[in-house]
């Protein structure tokens, strides 16, 4: 753990991204706690992550600070001594009370005008596979458990957003390709392939055993 003078008092920062399931049972466990938790999507503030990796040395999420504390990420979380978690929020029970404004560099709180816009047109094949992982991000986390450990297939399957996914789906067909860098082409088949595997268990459900898994991710494809 270090301290970091950036982080606001009073709260729990957790930087996250939708559809993690380890940012899920992070928030999960620190909301049984019962500390206030500041949600940065480090997705919809993409200059964050960059900082975010400076200031801790890593990547990954989530990464959590008890108000100016790192902590580290959901596993460190998970690992505190009880005495050392209860220390902590006592920490950031006591800053609250004291009802002190966030200092002017704390991260930004969730902007709820953030939210994924499934509706939006898609205009070229960078922006089709962005948009489509966007949208399989928010449908994982709507339907994620609060432990993150399973997934609600049949709510998915409803869910209306999943349906514009859909729509969306289809004007793969009519991508151009050609004008794309070599890394805009390896974005655009990565998001492509982790959005066709959701898609795959949505409409045959997910492979139970060894063959399954092998027909699954053989015969599974957009054409």
């Amino acid at each position: 753990m270090g301290e970091f003078k950036s982080s606001a008092l009073g709260r729990v920062t957790v930087y996250s991204i939708q559809g993690c399931p380890r940012c899920v049972q992070a928030k999960a466990t620190l909301k049984r706690l019962g500390v206030p938790v500041c949600d940065v999507d480090v997705g919809a503030h993409s200059k964050l992550r960059g900082m975010l990796t400076e200031l801790t040395g890593h990547s990954t999420v989530p990464q959590i600070f008890f108000n100016h504390v790192y902590v580290g990420g959901g596993d460190d979380l998970l690992k505190l001594a009880p005495e050392e978690l209860q220390r902590l929020v006592t920490l950031v029970k006591d800053q609250l009370s004291l009802e002190r404004p966030p200092p002017a560099d704390a991260p930004p709180p969730p902007d709820r005008n953030l939210s994924v816009d499934v509706g939006r047109a898609a205009d070229g094949a960078a922006e089709l596979s962005l948009l489509l992982r966007e949208i399989t991000l928010k449908l994982f986390s709507e339907h994620l458990s609060d432990d993150g450990k399973s997934v609600d297939y049949s709510g998915m399957c409803v869910n209306p957003v999943f349906a514009r996914y859909c729509e969306l789906a289809v004007q793969l067909q009519r991508v151009e390709l050609l004008s794309l860098s070599r890394d805009e082409k390896l974005a655009f088949f990565i998001n492509i392939y982790n959005a066709l595997v959701i898609h795959g268990y949505l409409r045959l459900g997910a492979p139970t055993n060894l063959w399954q898994r092998y027909r699954f991710f053989n015969y599974v494809s957009y054409f």
